[in-house]
C-alpha cells in the first residue's frame, strides 16, 4: 500500500470514528427527587437527609455585626443619597450606631443559612442574626416583625405568608446555591441597598 492510500486509509477510520462518536446517545442519569430542605421540617433531622451536604444550618444561634469598613461606605453612600442629613459624626462605631436606625438586621432562615453564607453577607456590612435549627415558623415570624429585621429564605411558603401578612420589610426569597454562596449574596444586596437611597 502506497502512502497516498495509507493517509486515506487512516481519513476514513478517524471519519468513522467522528461519525460514531456523533451519533452515539449519551446515557442520561434518571433524576431523583429529593427533599427540599424547607421541607425537612417534617422529616426529622437533617443528618437524615439523603444529601447532607447540601443541609448546612449550623446548630445554634448565631449573632454577627457587620463589618465596619463596609458600614462606613454605607454612611456615607447614605448621606451622598441624603437619607442621613445634619450629621457631625466620625467614628466608625457612631457612624454604625446610626446606621442601626435606617438599615435593618438581617434574619437568616434554617432552609439556607451556612456558616459561609453568614459570614459573607456579615462582610458586606450587615448585622445577621441566625435564630438555630427547629425553630417553628411562627416564632420566626414573630422575632422578624419584632426586630423591624428582613428574612431571608428559601421556602417559597413561608416567603409568601410574610408578603401576605405586610410585615415592615418585605423577606427576601433566594435559591439555595451551595456552589457559589456569592450569587445569594449579590440578591441580598441589591435587595438591601434600597435603605441607602431617598424615598
Amino acid at each position: 500500500m502506497s502512502k497516498r492510500e495509507r493517509k486515506k486509509e487512516k481519513l476514513k477510520r478517524m471519519v468513522a470514528e467522528a461519525t460514531e462518536f456523533i451519533n452515539k446517545k449519551p446515557e442520561i442519569e434518571p433524576y431523583k427527587f429529593k427533599l427540599l430542605p424547607h421541607e425537612l421540617k417534617n422529616h426529622g433531622p437533617a443528618e437524615h437527609h439523603p444529601d447532607p451536604r447540601k443541609y448546612t444550618a449550623p446548630i445554634d444561634t448565631i449573632k454577627k455585626k457587620g463589618n465596619l469598613i463596609e458600614r462606613n461606605k454605607m454612611f456615607d453612600n447614605c448621606f451622598k443619597n441624603r437619607v442621613i442629613t445634619n450629621v457631625n459624626v466620625t467614628g466608625l462605631e457612631e457612624k454604625s450606631d446610626i446606621l442601626d436606625t435606617i438599615i435593618p438586621k438581617i434574619i437568616v432562615d434554617e432552609c439556607v443559612a451556612s456558616d459561609k453564607l453568614l459570614e459573607k453577607i456579615q462582610e458586606q456590612g450587615y448585622h445577621i442574626w441566625y435564630l438555630g435549627k427547629g425553630l417553628p415558623d411562627e416564632e420566626i415570624f414573630k422575632i422578624v416583625e419584632e426586630q423591624k429585621a428582613i428574612l431571608v429564605t428559601e421556602d417559597e411558603e413561608f416567603h409568601n405568608k410574610m408578603l401576605d401578612d405586610k410585615l415592615t420589610h418585605d423577606p427576601i426569597f433566594v435559591i439555595r446555591n451551595t456552589e457559589n454562596v456569592m450569587d445569594n449574596v449579590g440578591v441580598i444586596k441589591r435587595h438591601m441597598r434600597r435603605f441607602e437611597e431617598k424615598h
